[in-house]
């Protein structure tokens, strides 16, 4: 009877012990200090290796400062195909270059010939005006002659003969005025043919040069790009402080390497983060 008193007791405490006592458990968990914001992870999406490092870890930098050089490059038997395809466009501005400088030479040299055969032209025509100026004058007057030895034989003076020699005279003396004329047309069309073919022929030479050129700025541009293409500058993201820097000047690096890390320049706090395993969470509680 004592004994079953006494367990009836021990069952009482314990059920009351259960009901309004409390008791702890220590359990070990892991845990970080982390702050935030949280570092800004820079990483490469381009394998290569560092040329240069500009930052120290702890240096205050700006949005935009450099970080890290790459080198991209890469190498095959026949070379780095950077610097082939650099040597390989260099070569081809030298011979467009040659070609524009040819194309301007043949340009002045073809427009010098024309010029000088229309300045021929031009003396030439300058002189035919001047003969046929004279010409035209002394056949008037051959004309006026012929129309008084006409009178003449009307009144007798001379006879037929004399007459129609004078008539010949004056046609042929027509006849040659008309072929200086016809000299002084054709040294007058020649003149404007030359004059047209100086502006086709310069409008030719000008075409062909400006394409040279726009194929020499083409080149140019690539010229560009295969410089940017061989080496890459990394720039922060935003102000802040270089927390770490994961690697060094001459190291190789992949695509998706972390190269550093930097603490944005703002209010900082710090966290504490636990994990705890599942089995204690319902017996967590916040005070």
């Amino acid at each position: 009877m004592v004994y079953r008193f006494k367990l009836l007791r021990l069952y009482n405490f314990f059920i009351v012990f259960i009901i309004s006592g409390s008791y702890t458990r220590r359990i070990n968990v892991s845990a970080e200090v982390t702050t935030w914001p949280r570092p800004i992870v820079i990483s490469t999406s381009q394998q290569g290796y560092v040329v240069r490092s500009y930052v120290k870890e702890g240096q205050k930098i700006r949005k935009g400062d450099r970080l890290y050089e790459l080198d991209t490059s890469k190498t095959t038997r026949s070379g780095v195909v950077s610097d082939n395809e650099f040597n390989e466009i260099t070569s081809q501005l030298h011979g467009i270059d040659e070609i524009i400088r040819n194309l301007e030479k043949g340009r002045d040299e073809t427009l010098q010939s024309i010029k000088d055969q229309r300045n021929k032209y031009k003396e030439a025509y300058d002189i035919s005006s001047s003969i046929v100026r004279t010409a035209e004058q002394g056949l008037q007057k051959m004309e006026n002659n012929m129309r008084n030895y006409e009178q003449y034989r009307k009144n007798g003076l001379i006879n037929n003969d004399q007459l129609t020699n004078q008539m010949s005279l004056y046609y042929q003396q027509e006849n040659s005025v008309l072929s200086i004329k016809n000299q002084n047309i054709q040294n007058a069309l020649q003149i404007k043919n030359l004059e047209k073919e100086v502006q086709i022929q310069t409008s030719e030479y000008d075409s062909r040069i400006y394409q040279m050129k726009l194929q020499r700025n083409e080149l140019k541009k690539e010229l560009i790009k295969s410089g940017l293409n061989s080496s890459i500058i990394i720039r922060s993201p935003s102000d802040g402080i270089i927390d770490t820097l994961n690697v060094s000047q001459g190291q190789i690096v992949n695509a998706g390497d972390t190269l550093s890390q930097i603490i944005p320049e703002r209010d900082r706090k710090l966290y504490l983060i636990l994990w705890i395993p599942d089995m204690a969470v319902p017996y967590i509680k916040k005070r």
